[in-house]
Formats: structure tokens, C-alpha cells, sequence
């Protein structure tokens, strides 16, 4: 079983070096990345993610969605 854990913070203030190495965290600040930088990333991905061609899931009728990966994963 894999488990993945995703934790946003404002800062690294009160991390240990042991947490950050441990959790292998990686911290932008925002005048490194910013949001218009994460939202255009974002975007770009969603592009890429295919629509099945009658994909019922869209209009809310019919069986659920195939699962389809997650945005996080594939931003990886």
C-alpha cells in the first residue's frame, strides 16, 4: 500500500531539520513561485488530461467517471 501524504504551509518556521529531511519537503517562497506560475503549471496539465467521448461523469448523468489520475501526481 502506498500512501502519500501532501502538506501545505505558510513557512518553514517551526520545521526541524529531521522533519524537512524526513518528509523530503520542499518549500518555495512566493517571490520564487508564484501563483500565476502555479495556476499557468496547473492549466497546462489539465490540457493534457483526455476527456473520454461521452465521458457521462461531465454532465452528471449515467455511471461515474473512469478514475483518471490525480493533477497532484502527474505535476510530479
Amino acid at each position: 500500500v502506498c500512501i502519500i501524504h501532501v502538506f501545505e504551509v505558510q513557512d518553514l518556521k517551526l520545521a526541524t531539520l529531521a522533519t524537512v529531511s524526513c518528509y523530503g519537503m520542499v518549500w518555495f517562497s512566493e517571490d520564487i513561485l508564484t501563483l500565476d506560475m502555479v495556476f499557468d503549471h496547473f492549466i497546462l496539465r489539465l490540457k493534457s488530461i483526455p476527456i473520454a467521448e461521452g465521458d457521462e461523469g461531465l454532465r452528471g448523468g449515467g455511471a461515474p467517471p473512469a478514475r483518471r489520475p490525480s493533477l497532484l501526481h502527474n505535476m510530479q
